[in-house]
């Protein structure tokens, strides 16, 4: 009896420890842990989340929360994460922001994710590339053309659609990453392909500094006009500014957004104010760490997004309207 009491105890003792082992971060800390869904580690994404985080933890010390990066397959996935409360905060850029907010696209079935906008990290530019000595000299020239829009259901593909369909341009798509899409494009088997990032991307660099050369395709101001209504103003008429890349010595007319950190609503008013406001207040740490992080400032989240059709989060409003960035 004496042996069974001995095991009963130690087991009672074993099941403790792993009920204990059980009890979340926010139990043990009572911190209220604010997950940060980016990129694969080797991502621009995840290189920027892991300084933001950083820098917000050690300006926010005492307000009862903490933000931790975590790597996922990229933005599809971050906003997956957030419908389903498995993260709190997503980036991604404009086309997965709209589309997802909106229940379109890859969110047409499962319906629209309840989310806002609390800051902007770098502007991405629509870059759609041939070779220098192509007969493409507008998107009406892609008509029955062989167009890369990378992976499907990446953001290229996406913005892509939304591009081609506007304007009424049948394009035949192939879905390859940057790297088999430059060889393709180089070997002749496509005729363009599509990017939508930051500007000096290294696939666009790279056909630059090669023996064929690169082409922008620009838009015209109509064609602009036409897909910046078709997102409701999340993208925007911009220019690629000449010498962007080599061989080319003028500007390009294109559309473009930002990648942008975007946010459940069920974050209280307070974590997400004490977040803008620290990294706000510590851009300098924030550009020196990543240097794409130079146009992440308070004025720009609003003169990005104050005529989109997705709010501000209440924290990150509160915070622009002390800046006086809002009326």
């Amino acid at each position: 009896m004496r042996h069974t009491l001995k095991k009963t105890g130690a087991c009672l003792f074993a099941l403790s420890i792993l009920l204990t082992g059980c009890e979340t971060v926010a139990e043990r800390t009572g911190e209220l842990q604010v997950v940060f869904a980016s990129s694969n580690v080797t991502g621009s994404f995840y290189q920027y989340a892991v300084p933001f985080c950083d820098i917000v933890n050690q300006n926010s010390k005492g307000e009862g929360f903490k933000l931790t990066p975590i790597s996922t397959t990229g933005t599809k996935e971050n906003f997956d994460l957030l419908s389903v409360k498995e993260a709190n905060v997503a980036g991604g850029p404009g086309i997965i922001a709209y589309n997802s907010f909106m229940g379109q696209g890859p969110w047409e079935e499962t319906g629209p994710i309840d989310f806002s906008v609390a800051y902007v990290c770098y502007p991405d530019y629509v870059q759609i590339a041939t070779r220098k000595d192509a007969k493409i000299n507008g998107l009406s020239d892609l008509e029955g053309k062989a167009v890369s829009v990378n992976l499907k259901g990446s953001s290229a593909d996406i913005l892509a659609t939304l591009i081609f369909d506007s304007l009424g341009i049948a394009v035949n798509s192939y879905y390859l990453d940057n790297t088999d899409g430059l060889s393709a494009l180089q070997d002749g088997t496509i005729d363009a392909f599509v990017y939508a990032g930051g500007l000096n991307a290294s696939v666009c660099m790279e056909l630059a500094a090669s023996r064929s050369g690169i082409k922008l395709v620009p838009f015209t101001p109509e064609e602009a006009a036409l897909v910046s209504a078709a997102t409701e103003n999340i993208y925007q008429i911009k220019e690629i500014p000449a010498n962007s890349y080599e061989g080319i010595d003028h500007d390009i007319l294109t559309v473009g957004s930002t990648t942008s950190i975007c946010v459940s609503n069920d974050l209280p008013e307070d974590v997400i104010y004490h977040i803008v406001k620290a990294i706000e207040e510590h851009h300098d740490e924030l550009a020196d760490a990543v240097r794409a992080a130079s146009y992440s400032t308070a004025t720009n989240t609003v003169d990005a997004w104050k005529d989109a059709p997705i709010p501000f989060h209440p924290g990150a409003e509160r915070y622009f309207r002390e800046l006086g960035l809002l009326e």
